[in-house]
């Protein structure tokens, strides 16, 4: 007998562990929705970044 035969194959005894990861996994709906959230608030920070970015730049010409 060899020794590939005689050995569980890897990909039962992986199984089980995969389906535990799985079982703890978030939502994908709500994963979604905490980057639209994140990128809602990078858009907020770039907007005043760039006001004052433009309001230090007419303070400068003055």
């Amino acid at each position: 007998m060899s020794a590939f035969t005689s050995r569980t194959p890897k990909s039962c005894t992986h199984i089980a562990p995969l389906r535990a990861y799985a079982d703890i996994l978030p939502d994908p709906r709500k994963i979604l929705d905490d980057i639209d959230a994140m990128l809602r608030e990078l858009e907020e920070h770039q907007s005043r970044i760039e006001g004052l970015s433009e309001e230090w730049e007419a303070e400068k010409t003055y």
